[in-house]
């Protein structure tokens, strides 16, 4: 997982990269999902960050999230996190603040993404390309 997790960062975040090839791999097997951009909620800390997550028929399928704690705990920085401890919403509640800062690479690459995916895909880091030929089972030819 730290070889993907490192992959992701630095090209949308885990969540934008991470939904996508979901996104994507859930296509190859012909199931039906939109990438949902919003915000993910810590009640704890009434914090909402930019967020972008898979939606099957209403299903929230959440791998960014799921990537971020696993790195997190193998890295022995997890802090008690688990993936129960956030919510994903369209909108930010009444009373969260938005913790944006270090969250700005995710609109801009999320907008790629939806215009030109294969520019998206081109200019990600070498290991993400491979993961993403791996998991869809790309041999040889060139991907999206």
């Amino acid at each position: 997982m730290q070889t993907v997790a490192s992959a992701l960062a630095g090209h949308g975040g885990v969540c934008m990269p991470a939904s996508a090839l979901l996104k994507e791999a859930l296509a190859s097997h012909g199931v039906l999902s939109t990438l949902q951009k919003g915000y993910l909620l810590i009640p704890e800390d009434q914090m909402a960050f930019r967020h972008v997550w898979v939606d099957a028929d209403g299903l929230v399928l959440d791998i960014g999230t799921r990537v971020a704690i696993t790195t997190a705990q193998m890295g022995g920085v997890s802090e008690g996190y688990t993936a129960d401890s956030f919510r994903v919403s369209t909108d930010i509640p009444s009373g969260y603040e938005l913790a944006s800062a270090d969250q700005d690479d995710v609109l801009p690459v999320w907008d790629l993404y939806h215009s030109d995916a294969s520019q998206f895909w081109s200019g990600a880091p070498q290991r993400l390309q491979r993961i993403r030929a791996q998991l869809l089972g790309y041999t040889g030819r060139r991907a999206l």
